[in-house]
């Protein structure tokens, strides 16, 4: 995934087109009142393919899984293995995301279950996550795109809220499947991820494509700096498990 794609694609949530540097400190104290209206609750587990093992031994243990066991549908569980179209690749994140703020039992067996094939660290990442958007993304197979970030100081949800319906109302001009979540990090509050979803990788470009073209990129490339630093960007093909 080229950085300068992430970037763009990132910046498109940053719409603050109709406000003045002024009218942005004014709403600085408003802004700390604005929190996210999170709907779910997701971890992520670094896993890694044992040696003598790889993605095939993987792809064939999640139907022996998925196969007479039943799952509610307020628990998720997501495979997330980099987008490099390699059977080299010896490591994935597990993505469970529930309704709930726990760990989710059926992940843990996953895990278990899993044993012989990978390994996964105990130390979970955990996140509180809204949905921004979503516009006819079928979530069995697609491509996610996740974004490292923290607020810079004296800024938070609150202060690219306000403006934010402007930018949902743009979205819809889009013909493509895609999707937005922002997950705030449960441990360090500042640092969050921004997570773009498309259908498929020309989805993605096609975006790209349409964005670039739009006479406001720069202004909003400038305006997102000053709130926000990314770290790091990376690319996956994702894969529904239940």
């Amino acid at each position: 995934m080229k950085h300068n794609l992430s970037f763009v694609i990132f910046l498109t949530s940053f719409i603050f087109l109709s406000c003045s540097n002024d009218e942005i400190s004014s709403d600085e104290n408003l802004s700390l009142l604005i929190n996210p209206d999170f709907n779910s609750f997701s971890r992520f587990h670094d896993c890694s393919i044992k040696s003598k093992k790889n993605l095939n031994d993987l792809e064939q243990f999640i139907p022996i899984f998925q196969s007479n066991r039943e799952f509610t549908n307020n628990n998720e569980l997501f495979i997330y293995i980099v987008d490099n179209n390699s059977l080299s690749v010896s490591n994935f994140i597990l993505v469970e995301q529930s309704r709930k703020n726990k760990i989710l039992s059926s992940s843990l067996k996953f895990i278990e279950e899993g044993s012989g094939i990978f390994i996964c660290n105990e130390d979970i990442n955990s996140f509180e996550v809204i949905t921004l958007f979503n516009q006819n993304l079928s979530d069995d197979i697609f491509i996610s795109e996740v974004i490292d970030c923290k607020f810079n100081e004296g800024f938070n949800y609150g202060t690219f809220s306000v403006e934010f319906d402007f930018f949902i109302r743009s979205l819809s001009n889009y013909d493509l499947a895609y999707k937005v979540d922002f997950m705030k990090n449960q441990k360090t509050p500042r640092r969050f991820l921004w997570q773009n979803y498309f259908q498929t990788k020309e989805d993605q470009f096609n975006f790209f494509q349409k964005w670039i073209r739009d006479s406001a990129s720069q202004e909003i490339k400038q305006i997102f700096e000053e709130q926000v630093e990314c770290f790091s960007s990376s690319n996956y093909k994702s894969f529904k498990i239940y």
